[in-house]
C-alpha cells in the first residue's frame, strides 16, 4: 500500500495565509466603520494605492512590517467596539425577527459612536 503524500507547493504558506486573513479582516472592519481608502492608508501608513491593492488581492500585509501591527490594532479596536456598541453588520437582526430586548444598547451606540468613531479617525 502506498501512502498518499500532499504536494506541498500546493498549500499556502503559514504566514501567506495569516496575511490574508489580517488583510481581508481590516478591509472588512474599514467598511463597517466607514474608513475610505486613503484614511485606512493613514491609519496602518500605507499609501491610498496600496490599500487599492489590498482590496484587489495584489497585496497582503506581512508581518514583518509595522503595517501588520497598525492593521491588527484596527481590527482588535473593530472587534471592541462591536462587542460593546454592535458596529457590526452580524448585530442587525435578521427580517421577521423581534426587536432587540435591550433598548439600552441603542442608545449607548448613539452617544458613544461618534467619540470612536472621531478616536479612530
Amino acid at each position: 500500500m502506498q501512502a498518499i503524500r500532499s504536494n506541498p507547493a500546493a498549500q499556502p504558506d503559514p504566514a501567506m495565509r495569516r496575511g490574508q486573513v489580517l488583510t481581508s479582516a481590516t478591509l472588512k472592519a474599514a467598511e463597517v466603520l466607514g474608513i475610505t481608502q486613503a484614511q485606512l492608508g493613514q491609519i496602518i501608513g500605507v499609501s491610498a494605492p496600496t490599500v487599492s491593492r489590498m482590496k484587489s488581492g495584489d497585496y497582503t500585509l506581512s508581518e514583518e512590517r509595522k503595517e501588520w501591527s497598525l492593521a491588527a490594532l484596527l481590527v482588535r479596536l473593530y472587534r471592541s467596539l462591536d462587542s460593546m456598541v454592535g458596529v457590526g453588520a452580524r448585530k442587525t437582526p435578521a427580517p421577521g425577527s423581534p426587536a432587540p430586548i435591550a433598548p439600552s444598547t441603542t442608545r449607548r451606540r448613539r452617544n458613544c459612536w461618534p467619540m470612536c468613531r472621531a478616536w479612530c479617525m
